[in-house]
């Protein structure tokens, strides 16, 4: 794998070459690394003079890769585990009783989750239940907030979404509905205030302009900690 330096710092990466590419082009991947794409014949020396040219710009991305937190591991979803709620982490604690269909209460510091006696795949019937609660309280939460911040904004939002989202916290639709992950219910509240006026400002200004970000300021003035927060901490915001 052909390689440089920076400094005292190594920089390894792959050539992908292509017809179709007329310009050098660079990507940081989380899992291939550095991966350069270049023409057919271009010389090796002019993809090793484009890597120079950007590897302080490469530096940043694979330490911006390592900085990100691991996904915390899989959930068993029994009794003493902990599950994040407006960023307040809560036991859970699983009851087998005569109920019909099982039922989630969060009380006294905990998510009790009540399951009929007669269920064999309990953990299935658990996570199951869990799920339906967080997209209720999600849904819910979400319309509050989304209420509140479309003013100040200055916008009007035609509906409020939560669906799963494998990448996204948010995004918006021509139609003007917002479409939120379930997942951010699970951060602190400044977290989903920030991801909730992200998307309303998008409504103004479809992409990241100068303009974008000047109106996410005028109503969430330390957006960039919470930004950063959600980067490095948004992984583990998972079950």
């Amino acid at each position: 794998m052909p390689e440089t330096r920076f400094g005292n710092t190594k920089i390894s990466y792959k050539i992908l070459r292509s017809d179709k590419r007329k310009t050098v082009g660079l990507a940081v991947d989380p899992e291939e690394g550095v991966i350069v794409t270049a023409p057919k014949d271009i010389d090796h020396r002019e993809i090793e003079k484009v890597v120079n040219g950007r590897a302080g710009w490469i530096l940043e991305k694979l330490e911006f890769l390592r900085e990100i937190k691991e996904p915390a591991l899989d959930k068993e979803f029994l009794s003493g585990e902990k599950f994040q709620y407006l960023g307040r982490g809560y036991m859970l604690k699983v009851h087998t009783t005569e109920v019909r269909s099982p039922e989630v209460i969060l009380k006294y510091g905990k998510f009790n989750v009540y399951i009929p006696e007669y269920l064999e795949e309990r953990k299935k019937a658990v996570r199951n239940a869990l799920l339906e609660w967080f997209y209720e309280h999600a849904q819910k939460k979400l319309e509050q907030r989304v209420k509140r911040y479309a003013d100040k904004v200055g916008v009007e939002p035609n509906a409020v979404k939560v669906k799963h989202q494998q990448k996204r916290w948010g995004s918006c639709t021509k139609d003007k509905d917002l479409l939120f992950n379930w997942r951010i219910i699970m951060a602190p509240m400044s977290i989903v205030d920030y991801v909730v006026v992200h998307e309303l400002c998008h409504l103004k200004e479809k992409n990241h302009t100068d303009a974008f970000w000047r109106s996410l300021k005028s109503v969430i003035p330390d957006y960039e900690e919470r930004k950063e927060w959600l980067r490095v901490n948004g992984p583990l915001l998972v079950f």
